[in-house]
């Protein structure tokens, strides 16, 4: 192998190692190694909504998973919105099959979204990355239920 083999193999770890910080600024995947980051890494997709920009509407299928990079969407029947490193309506995934919301961008966003599929398949095969991600999330309902900040 070259060094500029090397070298390019070296600056892809380190995109990669970006990412996973990325990932991490997010709750759901508080504790998880770099190891199993990767396999989350790959599952998702970067998409960018303008300001006004419908992300999806009340009474579709709950297909996806987003994470909010940056900007703000709201949900246009409660008026809740979510921003930067917050996961958007996550409780979808576990109540219903059909969204119950429009969620639009307040501002230019940016998601990462990761399909319903992909990631219980995810759960399924790395049972100690379900593990962790449940936690997070229990942990978090936790705090909601009782009123204390995450």
């Amino acid at each position: 192998m070259s060094l500029k083999d090397i070298l390019h193999k070296k600056l892809s770890s380190l995109k990669k190692s970006e990412r996973y910080v990325r990932l991490r600024e997010f709750w759901i995947f508080e504790g998880l190694s770099n190891y199993e980051l990767s396999f989350v890494d790959e599952l998702f997709y970067s998409r960018k909504y303008s300001a006004g920009e419908i992300l999806y509407e009340k009474g579709f299928p709950v297909e996806l998973v987003y994470l909010i990079v940056s900007g703000e969407v709201q949900l246009q029947e409660t008026g809740q919105s979510f921003g930067t490193n917050q996961v958007l309506d996550l409780s979808s995934l576990f109540w219903t099959e059909t969204r119950p919301y429009t969620a639009v961008a307040v501002v230019d966003t940016e998601v990462m979204a990761i399909s319903q599929t992909d990631f219980d398949e995810l759960i399924k095969k790395e049972k100690s990355l379900g593990v962790k991600v449940l936690k997070n999330i229990c942990t978090r309902l936790t705090h909601i239920i009782h009123d204390k900040p995450c």
